[in-house]
């Protein structure tokens, strides 16, 4: 299902209402911060750090908000902490 942002190629972005970006704008952004760090990426784009923020976690919310757990036959707990101190 797509959401109003993905129907519109102008969306606002993110930590600043005054500017829009596009889609790509926000994808090259994304592609950016694969090998830079995200204030390397908004000094270079002249954009907020919180804005480049943003917009990795609406990417990340994107991608990881409806896993696939069809798959799953069991889920295994390693550790449990009791009260303050570590009693294993």
């Amino acid at each position: 299902m797509k959401s109003d942002r993905d129907s519109n190629p102008d969306q606002a972005c993110p930590a600043d209402e005054r500017r829009s970006c596009t889609k790509g704008w926000a994808k090259y952004a994304l592609q950016l911060t694969r090998s830079m760090t995200i204030k390397g990426v908004a000094d270079l784009l002249g954009v907020t750090w919180d804005a480049i923020k943003e917009i990795k976690k609406d990417d990340l919310r994107r991608r990881f908000a409806n896993p696939s757990l069809k798959d799953f036959r069991k889920i295994a707990i390693d550790e449990i902490r009791i009260g303050k101190g570590h009693r294993w």
